[in-house]
């Protein structure tokens, strides 16, 4: 309608046509996995089950039945969002999924990388002592809490030495300030967290651009949130963009490497 108006012709390639289909049949299977999933369908059992025995193996602490549907949920579906309320485990829930992905027999994430208010830092770094061993006994907690050192020191950290830990702790106040160090931190092998997304409702934020930035190179993404909309259903605009915007591209790169 746009080129009729406007006296311009558009001409779709067979390439385009196929590229669009791609993206159609994709969209349905990670809608079908995830129904799937959230209703605990006989077709996932068995991988769900295989699921749980193995971050039962990788966890000091196990997670309650439904933190693993929800834990294998992050897994599944490599793009995912919780919303459950405050107070349900998400925090748990994320480790859960990274107990599984930082196995060393398959190693499919090295760190996670936490976005969220300065004061979550300490149920972080706490769930993680309760969820692998407060002494490592399943895994040694390698902690790096931007709160600590100054903005030089950080940038320096996180470029050069962003490999040595298995959680980096950015809140949101810093994260448009070190954006270009955090994305060379952030590669296929790391676990992008959000915690507390709402936060960065503002549409076109200063906040919120930031997070579009970091998550170009990320493979895993979850946002975490008990409050998705405070105001309005406008709140969720950053949060789809973020995820389907990010699912969009990670779809395109794999159609071009085949």
């Amino acid at each position: 309608d746009y080129s009729v108006e406007n006296s311009f012709q558009i001409y779709i390639t067979d390439k385009l046509k196929n590229f669009i289909k791609l993206m159609d049949i994709q969209i349905e299977k990670r809608k079908s996995l995830g129904t799937d999933i959230k209703n605990h369908h006989e077709i996932v059992l068995d991988k769900f089950e295989e699921f749980s025995k193995i971050i039962d193996q990788h966890m000091y602490r196990k997670l309650r039945p439904m933190q693993k549907w929800n834990s294998f949920h992050i897994v599944s579906m490599i793009k995912s969002a919780n919303f459950s309320v405050p107070g349900s485990g998400k925090t748990s829930i994320v480790y859960g999924a990274f107990a599984y992905l930082n196995r060393p027999e398959d190693l499919k994430v090295d760190k996670i990388i936490m976005v969220g208010p300065k004061n979550s830092f300490i149920s972080w770094e706490d769930e993680f002592l309760l969820n692998f061993g407060p002494n490592g006994e399943v895994k040694k907690l390698k902690c790096l809490d931007c709160q600590k050192y100054s903005k030089r020191d950080l940038i320096e950290k996180l470029e050069y030495e962003s490999d040595n830990y298995n959680l980096i702790l950015i809140n949101y106040e810093k994260l448009d300030s070190i954006k270009d160090s955090l994305k060379k931190a952030i590669n296929d092998k790391t676990l992008l967290v959000f915690d507390e997304i709402h936060r960065i409702k503002a549409i076109n934020g200063v906040w919120s651009s930031a997070a579009l930035e970091i998550c170009v190179n990320a493979k895993y993404k979850v946002a975490l949130t008990g409050t998705p909309i405070p105001n309005s259903y406008a709140d969720l605009y950053n949060i789809l963009k973020i995820y389907i915007l990010m699912s969009m591209i990670l779809s395109l790169n794999l159609n071009l490497k085949n």
